[in-house]
């Protein structure tokens, strides 16, 4: 986890509340080839990434998923906040930080 160690509360900026932000379903990967790419590409364990980003942004997880966000790929995570709000991070997949999905 010490790749998180970084990573401060500013993650929160990164909350999504606009659909606009949201990365397209079609640059998204299904969960036969996401395991594919972690396996050939050697990008972090997608579950170590959604607990880290649940215990930092103390929320439940609920989902993650990897897209291709430009030439890079990225793991979309989606949290529940205690009073009801989704947060969505993106984080990269291969370094663990946090990333502006725009």
């Amino acid at each position: 986890m010490k790749w998180f160690g970084s990573v401060s509360l500013f993650i929160l900026a990164v909350v999504v509340a606009h659909p606009a932000f949201a990365a397209s379903a079609e640059l998204c990967m299904s969960a036969r080839e996401a395991r594919e790419i972690v396996a050939q590409r050697h990008v972090l364990p997608p579950f170590e990434v959604m607990n880290s980003m649940s215990t930092l942004a103390r929320a439940e997880p609920l989902n993650i998923r990897l897209c291709r966000l430009g030439e890079s790929l990225t793991y979309e995570v989606d949290l529940l906040h205690h009073d009801g709000r989704l947060l969505r991070i993106y984080v990269d997949a291969f370094t663990g930080k946090t990333v502006n999905p725009k």
